[in-house]
């Protein structure tokens, strides 16, 4: 029986991306969390949007860069948020679509983990608080043309204990059938679920001006930052 990396580079024609340990970057971090310097499938070429990668539903391991990322085609819900058969809070009954009782499953499996899925290696994606922890740790800021690329815009995270560096793209995210805001907004799955309301799950979100945790539909394609699990 084919593995589930042979089946998707077969199926989708893309190339599992196996990072190692060179090529992750140890800033410092308390947990000792080491990030991947790249987005999955991304080629970091010689334009902005080689560096984007791929867009994923969240839960869903199979790129969504041809999708169209909206609840018909989300894999964990019946065509509708309040429908979702996958992660839902036993107390979130009026969002269960599934069979029996909600399974109260708040963080990625594994096995819907697209980082882990898509490459090589003992990766993942981070949770929440490993994204709270970059923002705490580190000092970031807005960076334009990053390598003399014109439009590769993002954040450049420095560490505080080791002044080594991290930079994520503004990728946009496809939202439908379309790429939105490439260039200005980044927006990077994280592994959590909102328990509050479990048709959102965690994300890093940030533009020239801020930087925070965010949530967003579970349905909508956004890139994906591994870390070394």
């Amino acid at each position: 029986m084919k593995s589930i990396h042979s089946y998707i580079t077969e199926k989708l024609n893309i190339k599992n991306i196996d990072i190692s340990k060179d090529n992750t970057v140890d800033l410092g971090l308390p947990s000792g969390t080491l990030w991947c310097k790249y987005n999955v499938g991304a080629k970091h070429g010689s334009t902005a949007e080689s560096w984007y990668g791929n867009y994923f539903m969240w839960g869903d391991i199979e790129p969504a860069d041809n999708k169209k990322c909206d609840w018909d085609n989300y894999k964990y819900a019946k065509g509708v948020w309040d429908k979702l058969t996958k992660y839902c809070p036993t107390n979130k009954t009026d969002y269960w679509g599934g069979a029996g009782k909600p399974d109260n499953i708040l963080e990625l499996d594994m096995q819907d983990d697209m980082a882990n899925a898509n490459m090589t290696g003992k990766y993942k994606l981070p949770d929440g608080e490993q994204f709270v922890e970059l923002m705490d740790e580190t000092n970031n800021k807005w960076i334009t043309n990053y390598q003399d690329i014109s439009g590769l815009n993002g954040r450049l995270f420095t560490s505080k204990t080791n002044n080594n560096t991290l930079f994520i793209p503004a990728a946009g995210d496809r939202d439908g059938d379309y790429d939105d805001y490439g260039g200005s907004n980044i927006n990077v799955w994280s592994s959590s679920l909102m328990i509050n309301n479990p048709r959102y799950a965690y994300l890093l979100r940030a533009d020239r001006h801020d930087i925070y945790l965010y949530t967003y539909n579970r349905c909508a394609g956004l890139p994906v930052r591994p870390i070394l699990s």
